[in-house]
């Protein structure tokens, strides 16, 4: 073989080896494209349907709950879709699996919520209330047991599989930073001859690069985009409601005052000519009118939360806690009860939201008491470390503390406790307690308004208490609110 055919040999060679390597590294940017594009139309997908999944059966659960300590149409109507958008919710998971691991945690999901579903329907038949504990600790494993698999099998392989796409990404990008370090050796070696080719192949490959990433920030961009509008929508959406509910409350105060004067009219000037039936119908329409009257000053304290809200200040919580022992001395004394105040801190907030906050907890301790039974609620306060774990929604960096207040009443199931901080919500009939369901709601509104936590521990027939997590410091940003 002569010298020239050798050169050509080693050329047409290396030549073909550049295009190879072109090729190759084409195929990978095609197949890390590919990766990208399925990060976005299918993992993702599987793990946003996961959480939905979670979000639904936790509200039909919720649901259920209310249906079994009082027959409610709406309720009951709002159960049917709930579980109509969990059986949704179900069948767009099953069209996103794609492997047979993720069709058998799709066959175990079916299995635990077909037996959550069932039982829970066998107890609304069911004519006894209220439940007993025994069914309601079973419901409620029932729900751990879905929520646990969840949580952890179906999460767990959504992202899993979603990290399984980025290592293929990631070794797609590492695949073509070699073949991009081939072609730049070969091009310098022979630049008279292909050097062209290997700078536009690189150059190609590179540009290609760009725009997938360009891509997948883009997308991401539009999802943060549509996330703070849903989000700006829904402050928009409480801010009208609060408005409407005292626009509303406003509204009704006048007809109420005119029924309430006219009543008392009635019953002072013609009571004896009514007869025994007609003085009990006006007895029912003036307690009628009292207990709408005390409805909408709740309804209002609940929308001046944030419409009527005082800028933040330094709050002595011992001396604004003995000014509330002060207020409910009637209270006291008609009960025979005792309020005990520990050691308390000194925080920024709203004097006036922070009084009405303690003054419903303390009375609802010197309400909710047992019979024969003196109540004692006991006010006791501590600064907390500066730890995620203790409240992990607090804001950096900010020193809490927390304040607890405890009785001996009647106390409650802890499985009604994500109910009790909602408006309108009672565990007891207006026969045994007097109220409207609005004070813990208001207690809860006030204090997320500060930045803080609210729970609760109870044992039923012991007693209750509730936890109050507040900065001691607000944030720069929400001191004038």
């Amino acid at each position: 073989m002569t010298t020239s055919q050798k050169l050509w040999l080693g050329f047409g060679s290396l030549t073909a080896l550049l295009a190879v390597s072109t090729v190759v590294t084409l195929l990978q940017v095609r197949s890390m494209e590919a990766s990208i594009e399925r990060q976005i139309t299918l993992t993702q997908p599987l793990l946003l349907n996961t959480l939905k999944l979670d979000a639904t059966t936790s509200r039909y659960l919720l649901n259920v709950r209310s249906l079994l300590q009082v027959e409610n149409s709406t309720i009951r109507q709002e159960l049917s879709t709930v579980e109509a958008e969990v059986q949704q919710t179900f069948s767009d998971y099953k069209n996103l699996a794609s492997t047979a691991h993720q069709e058998e945690l799709a066959s175990g999901f079916n299995g635990r919520w077909e037996a959550l579903r069932i039982y829970a329907e066998e107890l609304l038949r069911s004519e006894k209330r209220p439940i007993s504990t025994q069914n309601s600790e079973h419901l409620l494993a029932l729900r751990l047991e879905l929520e646990d698999f969840m949580r952890g099998d179906m999460q767990q392989e959504a992202i899993i599989g979603y990290e399984v796409q980025r290592e293929a990404t990631k070794k797609s990008l590492r695949t073509i930073s070699t073949f991009a370090l081939v072609l730049l050796v070969a091009g310098v070696l022979f630049s008279l001859i292909i050097g062209g080719t290997v700078g536009r192949a690189v150059i190609r490959s590179e540009h290609e690069l760009v725009e997938a990433h360009d891509m997948l920030e883009e997308k991401v961009e539009e999802r943060t985009a549509a996330l703070r509008t849903s989000t700006e929508s829904l402050s928009r959406s409480n801010r009208e409601l609060e408005q409407f509910a005292s626009v509303a409350s406003h509204d009704l105060q006048e007809p109420l005052r005119k029924i309430q004067a006219f009543g008392d009219r009635l019953r002072s000037k013609y009571r004896d000519d009514l007869g025994e039936q007609g003085q009990d119908y006006l007895d029912r329409i003036l307690a009628s009118a009292s207990r709408m009257r005390r409805l909408i000053d709740d309804l209002l304290s609940f929308s001046r939360v944030a419409s009527k809200a005082q800028p933040f200040v330094q709050t002595d919580l011992a001396a604004l806690l003995n000014e509330v022992a002060s207020d409910l001395e009637g209270r006291l004394q008609q009960t025979g009860g005792r309020i005990e105040i520990g050691a308390l801190p000194t925080l920024e907030g709203d004097p006036m939201q922070l009084q009405q906050l303690f003054q419903n907890l303390i009375a609802n301790g010197l309400k909710f008491h047992r019979p024969d039974v003196a109540p004692v609620v006991h006010v006791q306060g501590r600064i907390l470390r500066n730890d995620r774990s203790v409240l992990p929604l607090a804001p950096e960096q900010l020193p809490m503390c927390e304040i607890t207040i405890q009785d001996n009443g009647i106390g409650f199931e802890e499985i009604y406790l994500d109910r009790i901080f909602n408006v309108f919500q009672r565990l007891h009939g207006r026969n045994e307690f007097e109220g409207t369901g609005m004070g813990l709601a208001i207690c809860r509104k006030i204090v997320e308004r500060h930045n803080g936590h609210i729970t609760a521990k109870s044992i039923e027939g012991e007693g209750s208490t509730f936890i109050v997590r507040l900065p001691l410091q607000q944030p720069q940003n929400n001191v004038e609110k």
